[in-house]
């Protein structure tokens, strides 16, 4: 998440580049294929969602109904007090169990981005590849947006693999 805040500025400018020159849809049919891969993108996070959800739910219904009851914490760790007395216990057992909680959707969250990138990016090529069909002997200029809008996708691709490093390290 640490990594997420410190490139917080490039994630939002490689967003918002989508919405400019060269990557923005300039017919119908563009705007289309667009659609057709924000349609994925928020299909994969809602699936990713649902499933984290359902999971991190069933985790804690379990938990209640063994270690509460039992009077253990669910994960084993080190702890400097004793967290026997009633009131501690409760307190830790709610910390883990919203901890819990929150990484998991902190996790959709993150791999939602990245995948979304990685679709935007899929996208793109798309929209290239339609741009690309069109073009006929007399239209260079068309032929030079084109190169262009590659060159434009190759520098996301790359900007986005610098990003996906900064969180892996």
């Amino acid at each position: 998440m640490l990594t997420f805040k410190f490139n917080h500025n490039d994630v939002v400018k490689l967003i918002n580049t989508l919405a400019e020159e060269p990557y923005k849809p300039s017919d119908n049919e563009e705007i289309q294929i667009q659609l057709k891969f924000e349609k994925l993108a928020r299909l994969n996070t809602n699936g990713y969602t649902s499933l984290i959800g359902f999971s991190v739910s069933s985790f804690v219904f379990m938990s209640l109904i063994t270690d509460l009851k039992e009077k253990q914490l669910t994960f084993q760790v080190w702890l400097p007090f004793d967290s026997t007395t009633p009131v501690i216990y409760y307190l830790t057992y709610t910390q883990q169990m919203l901890g819990m909680t929150l990484a998991g959707f902190l996790n959709v969250a993150l791999d939602s981005l990245i995948c979304g990138i990685f679709i935007h990016i899929c996208c793109q090529i798309k929209i290239l590849e339609n741009r690309l069909m069109k073009i006929s002997n007399e239209q260079e200029a068309l032929l030079k947006l084109c190169v262009r809008h590659h060159e434009c996708i190759y520098k996301l691709v790359h900007v986005r693999c610098f990003i996906k490093n900064s969180f892996e390290n």
